[in-house]
């Protein structure tokens, strides 16, 4: 048999070796899901259903031409499902859409850009994650590359729903240290509304950022990276 598809040169390096890691052991592929998803195992038969967050580049997003939809999420899906020898069926979903049919069992499990917190904890599982990144902001300022924390406490940052970031911004709020939050569903929106000077940053996963200004129309405001790496400058 021959390598995996993600254990070969396609994958950039720090990528593959999370995925590779967890595609060597089915038990860490599986630690952390719910007992009822166990048992779907049992039955060699049932179809295991997934569900996805569209236009969440570059792990789940529409392509053109023959391609359909592909992403990290989605090839990596492709793989535990090889590696669980079971049959699965992809969904495809805005992602409260995607939270809800999870809650009511239309699907069986999610593979999402989704951080652990009470609230989403209150319902669901998670397993390990098999890939972690930077966090960079996003301004419509190209020369800004640095964020002072005295800014930080003037401004408001836009950030996608459930994330890292999302998790890491909140308490900053809390605790005086960013004067606020604009919580997205939808990373188009937030991009609109920054090139719109309605919110001053997005705060997000690099991969994600990098991605998106690509697809950003060549008419629409430019928009660009700062230099800094979380949430307060080194």
């Amino acid at each position: 048999a021959g390598r995996s598809p993600f254990c070969g040169g396609r994958w950039r390096a720090h990528a593959r070796r999370h995925l590779c890691a967890l595609l060597t052991a089915l038990g860490l592929m599986l630690s952390g899901v719910t007992t009822a998803f166990a048992h779907l195992l049992d039955d060699p038969e049932r179809w295991i259903v997934i569900g996805f967050e569209k236009d969440r580049y570059p792990f789940s997003y529409e392509t053109y031409g023959s391609h359909g939809r592909t992403g990290f999420d989605l090839e990596f899906a492709v793989e535990l499902c090889r590696a669980l020898e079971r049959r699965c069926l992809f969904s495809v979903s805005s992602y409260h859409e995607m939270l809800a049919m999870a809650r009511d069992g239309r699907v069986d499990m999610v593979i999402a850009g989704m951080s652990r917190n009470p609230v989403l904890a209150e319902t669901f599982e998670f397993s390990r994650s098999y890939y972690t990144g930077h966090s960079l902001f996003i301004s419509s300022n190209t020369l800004r590359q640095r964020i002072s924390e005295s800014e930080l406490r003037s401004v408001e940052v836009g950030v996608k729903v459930d994330t890292v970031q999302h998790m890491e911004l909140q308490p900053a709020v809390t605790h005086g240290d960013l004067h606020s939050i604009r919580i997205y569903t939808d990373y188009w929106q937030m991009f609109r509304d920054l090139q719109a000077h309605e919110i001053d940053y997005i705060y997000l996963d690099s991969k994600v950022g990098y991605e998106m200004l690509k697809l950003m129309d060549e008419d629409a405001p430019e928009l660009s990276f700062t230099s800094q790496h979380g949430l307060f400058p080194l």
